[in-house]
């Protein structure tokens, strides 16, 4: 695994953004409308009540006979243990935006090893016997040591399947 390094920060970010367009670019060949959150934000993108602060999932989806969700999307390649990582405080925000709009929120990955695309359910995925272990990772322009959550590569579906989506439950 490659350390962090500050002078790849734009880079990723970069990265980041390109990723973004294009997963919605795949679910538009769906025919579904897609909005990014965080198109023209230099900081994360939040919804706010009070003095609390919840982090935005990137895309939200709207497919065309089926209901809408939120998608969360990385380029990532599995960590040795095959598994791909989400920081937890991400994956808390992602769940209360699951409880405020009860709607399903999908962690969405590219495996940059095999050029696939997979996701699956983020309840489903905290639900499952996933891994916690302390990492490195960029918060706020600056690298710090976080909680983050692992979950295993198999534990994902491909998002499309014959020519359709394959939407998790």
């Amino acid at each position: 695994m490659n350390p962090i390094n500050l002078k790849r920060l734009e880079a990723d970010r970069k990265k980041g953004t390109t990723i973004e367009i294009d997963f919605c670019k795949l679910m538009q060949s769906f025919n579904c409308f897609t909005y990014r959150f965080q198109k023209g934000y230099d900081k994360v993108a939040v919804l706010e009540k009070d003095s609390e602060y919840i982090i935005l999932p990137d895309i939200w989806v709207i497919p065309p006979d089926d209901e809408d969700f939120f998608c969360e999307v990385k380029s990532k390649y599995p960590s040795r243990h095959g598994a791909y990582g989400l920081e937890e405080y991400r994956v808390s925000s992602l769940l209360k935006i699951v409880t405020i709009t009860k709607k399903k929120v999908l962690y969405v990955i590219y495996d940059t090893t095999d050029k696939t695309w997979y996701w699956q359910n983020l309840s489903t995925l905290e639900n499952m016997a996933y891994r916690r272990f302390w990492s490195q990772t960029y918060v706020d322009g600056s690298v710090k040591r976080l909680p983050v959550h692992y979950y295993q590569k198999k534990w994902f579906n491909p998002i499309k399947g014959n020519g359709k989506l394959i939407i998790p439950k």
